[in-house]
């Protein structure tokens, strides 16, 4: 059994490697036409949901890079399926890719390249890091730099990692301006007319919490144009008998609330998923949210963001889900 495995691994590898001659070729080419390569690491396709903003805003504002991705054989088919035109290699090939500007794995067990001479490898935390990880397995070889969200992370890495090199970043993508060279804006916005509201989907959500007094808010009385930008996990259908998912606010149980809401003229909640592909971030002055990763986004475009407290999230949220002290969060 232990020698199957020991051919099975060697097999894995192998195939990784003749991989990573061609794609490696690929990202030359690309390297001397001064494209930027960014490849994204994950396990599993159900993780892109956390990236699939990023992704777009990526394809549709920056023509000089050219995204890849990186995941197991079996995941191919399922990752075609919601990214058709993003190429897809092998996770062991990521080993001995050279030519890249940034590796980002979703989560901390993800396979980096041994070399970093032209760009820089990141740990990431599934795309979703206001939501915690189980902080597990950590992978401590060829990382530049963790990215830590709050107290709770930050501890959890600096007991795994000890004393090695890798560099924690306290605030994690509020770096990536510089990690991609974009030119710096500025955070000052004498008007604020359009302003964005994104949630998260569970049941600490502002939507969870708040949602009587958003749906009985006179909203003419409101000069600002207000849209609404739900999680994409809330225009999924809800396994009800899902723990994970039992009672979260999703686009079945909140469609009259929708038509409702979108009776006022300055306000847009889209309907459906395609609706909300077209709501562009950097069209705002202004976005609110609670838990949720788009904050990060915020501060990608130079976009003032609030936070908007929703205390079961913080009290119960991290204790029930991740068995993490509610304490770290005020300290």
């Amino acid at each position: 059994m232990k020698a199957s495995k020991i051919y099975y691994n060697y097999l894995r590898y192998l195939k990784g490697f003749l991989y990573s001659i061609k794609f490696n070729l690929k990202f030359l080419f690309s390297f001397l036409k001064n494209k930027k390569v960014i490849i994204f690491q994950f396990h599993s396709a159900s993780q892109l949901i956390h990236i699939e903003d990023l992704i777009y805003t990526i394809q549709r504002d920056h023509k000089n890079f050219e995204i890849y991705f990186s995941s197991y054989f079996i995941e191919f088919k399922a990752v075609k399926n919601i990214f058709p035109h993003v190429k897809i290699f092998p996770l062991e090939s990521t080993l001995w890719i050279i030519f890249y500007k940034v590796v980002y794995g979703l989560d901390q067990k993800m396979y980096f390249p041994i070399t970093n001479f032209f760009g820089k490898r990141i740990v990431g935390f599934h795309g979703q890091p206001t939501k915690g990880n189980s902080f597990v397995n950590i992978n401590k070889l060829f990382v530049d730099y963790y990215y830590a969200y709050g107290p709770a992370m930050i501890q959890e890495i600096n007991r795994s990692i000890k004393s090695s090199p890798i560099k924690i970043k306290k605030i994690g993508q509020c770096k990536t301006d510089k990690i991609f060279n974009t030119k710096p804006k500025t955070f000052k916005r004498t008007k604020i007319r359009n302003i964005l509201i994104a949630p998260s989907f569970e049941l600490c959500s502002l939507f969870s919490i708040f949602h009587d007094q958003i749906l009985k808010t006179n909203f003419n009385e409101i000069k600002n144009n207000i849209t609404f930008l739900p999680h994409p996990a809330f225009y999924n259908e809800v396994n009800e008998m899902d723990d994970y998912f039992r009672g979260t606010l999703n686009n079945k149980n909140w469609a009259d609330k929708i038509k409702i809401l979108n009776t006022f003229k300055n306000v847009k909640f889209p309907k459906n998923l395609e609706e909300r592909s077209l709501i562009k971030l950097k069209n705002f002055d202004l976005i609110i949210t609670d838990y949720s990763g788009i904050s990060f986004e915020s501060i990608y475009y130079k976009i003032p963001f609030g936070f908007i407290d929703c205390e079961p999230y913080s009290s119960n949220y991290f204790k029930t889900k991740f068995n993490v002290d509610p304490e770290l969060f005020s300290k």
